[in-house]
């Protein structure tokens, strides 16, 4: 249970990473003043964690343009739903993961250690998360191929209705249709 529990809260936090936001760049008083202000900001990872997402799209939003990479999104394929077992979605899987070992490659060679992916995010998500000192994941913004990097933050739950929202404690109290609880 533990385990599928940090599946969610790791498939909600993708999804929250890919629609939030992105934050806008500050005014710029005068030229000199800008040149001051830093490039990025990075909150400080909770768990030493960064998440560096590439810029290519991922499996299921890959729409074509790459020759010999047919697409492999159900929109421009117009299939039903995404089969990640099919030669198109394999035979770009394999691109993704290149890529992916390139990044690494390219981290290792710029911070002057090596740098492993504790994660790799394809099907939603083309990302790698990777442990590095803060400095390096803000180096991390200027790698080729690089669109954006994010802590790993831990989050707190804000609420105690959701077994409530869900009607949890009806099937806790065995008011299923075959009257067993779970």
């Amino acid at each position: 249970m533990k385990s599928r529990g940090f599946k969610v809260l790791a498939i909600l936090m993708l999804v929250s990473m890919l629609i939030a936001p992105l934050s806008g760049q500050p005014v710029k008083a005068n030229a000199s003043a800008a040149a001051n202000q830093p490039k990025h900001t990075l909150a400080v990872s909770d768990t030493g964690i960064y998440i560096v997402r590439l810029q290519d799209a991922s499996l299921a939003a890959y729409q074509g343009g790459i020759a010999g990479l047919s697409a492999t999104s159900p929109e421009a394929t117009g299939a039903r739903r995404l089969d990640p077992s099919s030669a198109d979605s394999q035979a770009y899987l394999d691109y993704l993961s290149g890529k992916q070992s390139e990044l690494l490659a390219n981290m290792t060679k710029t911070f002057g250690h090596p740098v492993e992916a504790v994660y790799q995010y394809k099907n939603v998500l083309n990302a790698v998360a990777v442990r590095l000192e803060h400095a390096e994941a803000l180096q991390a913004f200027n790698l080729p191929g690089v669109l954006a990097v994010y802590p790993d933050l831990i989050r707190q739950l804000e609420t105690d209705i959701g077994p409530t929202l869900i009607g949890a404690p009806s099937i806790w109290e065995g008011e299923t249709l075959d009257g067993s609880s779970t």
